[in-house]
């Protein structure tokens, strides 16, 4: 096997195991832990503590089950390149709605109980963000270090250091 081969299978092997097997985990474990701030959020409402149609309730459960299902194109590579072209307006607007519907609600307990939900959610995304983004760069450094690796052994590895030796084992007899 030279080593262009078994870089190559080793390539796949790698993006193999990480495009359907940990990428898939990445995501269904974000999802897993996006559904559990949804069901804390469920579960203030079911308690009574906050009405279901209350605009609190209905802001954050919008944005969570917004990045529920938007999970799996959650990259920063993505976040990076589309961040450009994005409405910042649109994104203040956004934010500062979800902000004044959570802060307008009468309960503290509850306005507490929401900035964590949503906090948390936060700090879900911005994982997988990291994670996508150190899982495809460490794919990246391994492609480049067998490609540089295949480089020196065809331009200045062993071969080129026999066939020095031989050429001065050749001159020497010669000589």
């Amino acid at each position: 096997m030279t080593l262009g081969f078994e870089g190559i299978a080793a390539l796949l092997g790698l993006y193999i195991l990480w495009a359907w097997l940990y990428r898939q985990y990445r995501i269904d474990k974000t999802r897993a832990m996006l559904f559990a701030q949804r069901h804390r959020l469920f579960l203030l409402a079911a308690d009574g503590r906050i009405d279901f149609n209350a605009p609190a309730y209905r802001e954050a459960e919008r944005l969570l089950n917004a990045l529920i299902r938007q999970t799996h194109q959650m990259t920063l590579v993505r976040f990076l390149v589309m961040r450009p072209f994005l409405d910042h307006a649109e994104q203040r607007d956004e934010a500062s709605r979800i902000h004044d519907a959570v802060e307008s609600h009468p309960d503290e307990t509850v306005r507490d109980e929401l900035r964590e939900i949503l906090t948390a959610a936060g700090a879900i995304s911005l994982a997988q963000l990291a994670m996508s983004f150190l899982l495809t760069w460490t794919l990246f450094q391994v492609a480049y270090h067998i490609a540089a690796t295949r480089r020196w052994l065809e331009n200045s590895g062993p071969q080129r250091f026999s066939r020095q030796i031989r050429r001065l084992e050749d001159e020497a007899l010669v000589g």
